[in-house]
């Protein structure tokens, strides 16, 4: 099978669809077979893995539709004729590996049975990930490698330390980031430099290498990850400076998809843009562990799960489909008045 899109409400069904219940008939079946290579299982149906089967044999994709609750005791038997089976035991790395969204996306990579290069500047917390993943039976690898992405000197250390080790990376998902409420006319340059250095300069830095490995071993099914955010796309008058990484992170991408097209590589380049994330990043950026604790109950928010969704809906996508963004907030944005209200003395 090429494909299985585990849908669950954020990307909604646009394929022409049939529900599978219990009640099917063999005649029924061959008639589905005939007229179109898209299922839609409903979530009700005890035969869903069964249909699953007996599509796959027949080359067939399949959307199957469900609550993620239940999507996720089934998962672990899907995934072996879905989208990501092709990534099994080969080569990943995510930067800022060691919590928040990062971390979720190397625990699901793991799961699907990538080999996965955990970066981080804090390894230890990628060594409970490992022990994690390993009691969880995961069919894949978790590797830590301490490297501050904002260091050229040390991604260049990295890279090559991935090829002498592991032959390279097929896909690079490049997720460290640092940001700032400092207003721009109180901003110093040495902070502006730190952000500018990881936001930019490292993703660039990493993409560049990666890029460079994939070709230089002829993979034509790579594929770049810019984990971004909405602040990439719009500008809300705080966080200026961020915002500003943001945006380059946005035509950086575009750039290199482009660069890559006229190389006429079949590399693909997505950006992730989320809202809002229920991560340390705004503990982080307040200085004060208290407000970003309030800042979360105040707000409703994505959490690193959606962020990982839509890596895996990315990277999971048939050959002839580049997904180039995507975009997701919480339900309830509310304003930036949130943000104001947070930070008074």
């Amino acid at each position: 099978m090429k494909q299985i899109y585990t849908d669950r409400q954020t990307y909604r069904p646009t394929l022409f669809a049939f529900t599978v219940n219990q009640s099917i008939s063999q005649r029924s079946l061959k008639y589905v077979e005939r007229i179109t290579n898209n299922i839609l299982f409903s979530e009700n149906s005890p035969l869903a893995f069964k249909f699953v089967q007996h599509f796959s044999e027949n080359g067939l994709h399949f959307l199957y539709y469900t609550s993620w609750k239940t999507l996720g005791n089934m998962t672990s038997s899907l995934v072996e004729f879905g989208g990501m089976s092709r990534w099994a035991n080969r080569k990943a790395l995510v930067t800022g590996c060691s919590s928040g969204i990062g971390a979720v996306i190397a625990k699901d990579l793991v799961r699907y049975g990538v080999i996965v290069i955990g970066c981080a500047r804090n390894v230890e917390k990628i060594d409970v990930l490992i022990k994690e993943c390993e009691e969880a039976g995961y069919k894949g690898k978790l590797i830590p490698y301490k490297c501050d992405v904002g260091k050229s000197s040390e991604v260049e250390a990295m890279f090559e330390w991935l090829e002498k080790q592991h032959g390279g990376v097929d896909i690079c998902v490049n997720n460290a980031g640092a940001g700032s409420m400092t207003p721009l006319l109180d901003l110093k340059g040495d902070e502006m430099s730190e952000i500018l250095n990881i936001n930019v300069v490292g993703l660039v830095l990493c993409s560049n290498l990666a890029v460079k490995s994939m070709l230089a071993r002829n993979i034509d099914d790579g594929h770049i990850i810019n984990i971004s955010s909405m602040l990439g796309h719009i500008i809300i008058g705080i966080m200026n400076f961020y915002t500003a990484t943001k945006h380059a992170v946005t035509a950086l991408t575009k750039g290199l998809r482009m660069e890559l097209a006229a190389k006429g590589s079949r590399i693909k380049v997505t950006q992730i843009s989320p809202g809002r994330v229920e991560t340390n990043f705004h503990p982080s950026i307040f200085g004060d562990a208290e407000k970003g604790r309030k800042f979360y109950e105040s707000v409703e928010s994505l959490t690193p799960r959606d962020v990982s969704d839509a890596v895996l809906h990315a990277i999971s996508a048939p050959d002839n489909c580049q997904i180039y963004d995507i975009m997701l907030q919480p339900t309830n944005l509310g304003s930036p008045a949130a943000y104001a209200t947070i930070l008074k003395p």
